[in-house]
Order: structure tokens, then sequence, then C-alpha cells
């Protein structure tokens, strides 16, 4: 394992062509029985359809990721055994296991890296079970926030870094690089350059409005950072630590489309002001939902979370002096 204290940019080689997805999923299928008529006049519910609460889906030849409900993790078999980023057991403590077995439908090497995207409970927990082969690695932030939590089912981290670093495993090559937006974040981002691969979690969404009231960063330097991104790392698949179905993983277009949501947030809150709405009021909010609805009415939590984003908007503008 090669390290740096720097970015080292890498020239990556030629993609490998994208397959068909493949799925190993695991289904829990909703009522499809019909209701029992009442009246002729009275319109017959569409039966709900099946909701897959897992899948383990192949995104190149060698990079997968695995799904239970609203969370994703990533593994890269290699020559000498498994990398594997985040073990997204919080949900439910069982699918951590459920994982490693599917590793084990793939490759009959065990994982030797678990990497922690950044510590939160509902990306980190569950990882005890790869502890027996795997060597823990986060962000340096990220190791005394894993040790204060205490969970015994959590390892602390053995290797830690700062700012970007090059993990060499099994013939393939890894760039971690750190995304935090403050001294204390410890959020880092998982390039696989050879596939073209990126996964970064949490501080992009595909066509789903941000988190709450934008606690990472002002919506400016979120835009900021996202261009960063976009403009020194080659992906053609982004894995955002969330989603599912369509949105299970993404393209730079749609980092580029999240981006852009912040720039158009900020536009669309300054004309409700200038119109003489208050901070936060239904007025801006409504103001600020009409404004977005064209580009924006289709992602997911439109429009429930435009509310908490407004927020978001105005907390960092009172705190900017705008």
């Amino acid at each position: 394992m090669r390290w740096s204290g720097h970015f080292p940019f890498v020239t990556p080689t030629a993609p490998t062509a994208r397959r068909p997805l493949g799925f190993l999923a695991i289904l829990m299928a909703g009522a499809l029985g019909s209701a029992l008529p009442m009246a002729p006049v009275v319109a017959q519910q569409p039966a709900p359809l099946p909701q897959s609460l897992s899948e383990f889906v192949r995104l190149k030849e060698d990079v997968y990721a695995f799904r239970f409900q609203n969370h994703v993790s990533m593994f890269i078999p290699t020559d000498e055994g498994a990398i594997v980023v985040d073990p997204i057991g919080q949900s439910n403590r069982q699918a951590p296991s459920v994982y490693k077995e599917a590793i084990r439908s793939v490759t009959d090497r065990p994982v030797r890296w678990m990497l922690y995207s950044h510590w939160g409970a509902d990306h980190g927990t569950g990882g005890i079970v790869f502890r027996d082969t795997a060597t823990f690695l986060s962000h340096r932030n990220a190791a005394p926030k894993i040790a204060a939590a205490n969970d015994p089912t959590s390892p602390v981290p053995d290797v830690t870094f700062d700012g970007g670093t090059t993990l060499e495993f099994g013939g393939k090559t890894l760039i971690l690089q750190s995304t935090a937006l403050s001294p204390a974040d410890d959020y880092f981002l998982v390039w696989y350059p050879a596939q073209k691969v990126l996964m970064m979690v949490d501080q992009v969404r595909v066509k789903t409005l941000p988190f709450g009231d934008l606690q990472g960063a002002s919506p400016e330097r979120m835009a900021e950072h996202l261009q960063y991104v976009a403009d020194n790392f080659d992906f053609d698949v982004l894995l955002w630590g969330h989603g599912a179905g369509p949105i299970l993983t993404g393209t730079k277009q749609d980092l580029l489309d999240h981006r852009q949501y912040y720039l158009d947030l900020v536009d669309a809150v300054r004309a409700a002001r200038a119109a003489g709405h208050a901070d936060n009021s239904e007025a801006m909010v409504a103001a600020v939902r009409t404004a977005l609805a064209p580009k924006y009415s289709s992602w997911g939590n439109f429009p429930g979370g435009l509310t908490a984003n407004v927020a978001g908007v105005v907390r960092w503008s009172s705190d900017a002096g705008g």
C-alpha cells in the first residue's frame, strides 16, 4: 500500500464495456390481492408492486454494489482478497452477514480491506463480521468517532489517513481522497480509475434533494466542491451510498445536476426574498417550489424536503451576513 499526503492523480486505463446489471435480489412481495367490489362506480385500486429489500448488482466486470433497503455498499474482488466500502449494518444487523455470503458467491478470497467512507452508524455499523480477515481503514477524523460510538459490531480502524492516499492491492489501484468540507469532517471518496467508478457517500445524491437543512456546508461551497470532483475525477458510474432501482447508481451528469440544484435553490430563495416573502415562511417555500418544480419535481423528496433545504439556505446566508 502506498501512502501520499496529497492527491495523486492517476491516468485511467480504457474502461471495460458496461455489462447489463446482474441482480441477486431478496424480494418482499406486497399484498397482491384485489379489493372486493363495493359498487360499480368505485374504481379498483392497483395492486402494490413487490418491494425489493436487498440487491446485489454487478456494475462493471469487477465492481459490485450491495444494497439493503436505502443503504448501498461497494466491493471489488482481487486476486488477494476483496475490498469493501461500508458494511451498512444499522437498518438490519443481519445485512453484513448476507453481504458476506453474497461476496462468497463471486470470489473464494476473503475480504481483506474494509473502508469506512466516513463514520455514520447507518453506513458503518456491522463490520465485525469481516474482522477475522479484514484490515479496517478510515479517514483520521473518523477513528475517534467510531471509538466513541462504542459499538461492538463496528471495529475501530487499524489504519487511518489524511488528505489523499493510494490503495494498491491485488493488482488493483484505488484512489482515496478526503472530501472533508470542514476540519472535523471525516468523509473520503473512493475512485477506481481503471473502471471509471466513483463512490462518494452522502455529499451527492442522484435525482434526489439534498439531506435536510444542508448541515455539511453552504450551498455555494457544495457547488464548488462538486465541480472540483467533476473536473478532477474521470468516472461514468457514481455510487452515492443510497438509492434503489434506477437511482442505485448515477453518472457524472447526475453529479453536475445535483450541483446545479444548489445554485438554483439559492437563486429561488433570493428571488423569494426580493418578492417580499419572509424567511422560511410558507409563502417563501411556495415560491421556491414554484420556481424549482419545472426542473426538479420528479426528484426524490420533492417537494417534501424543500422546507428544510430553504431553511438551510437562509441559515447559511444569515451566517455569511447575506
